[in-house]
């Protein structure tokens, strides 16, 4: 997931993964001057290869402000 997620240059840092419907995450975008951009959330869904669906947030916003699926 680091070598795909992030946008270049960013770099995905990855502090918590559990990887199953319900677990939980908690990342980070590192930027090129070295600033982080924590996030954290939910897997919903998880059927490889074809699905993923999670909801998240960063820590300065509101619950699930972002979703993918």
């Amino acid at each position: 997931m680091a070598q795909w997620f992030a946008p270049k240059p960013y770099k995905l840092i990855i502090d918590k993964m559990d990887f199953r419907p319900g677990g939980r995450f908690s990342m980070a975008m590192r930027g090129p001057n070295g600033e982080d951009f924590p996030f954290t959330g939910t897997y919903r869904e998880i059927d490889p290869p074809a699905k993923l669906t999670w909801t998240g947030e960063f820590a300065s916003g509101p619950a699930e402000q972002m979703t993918t699926w």
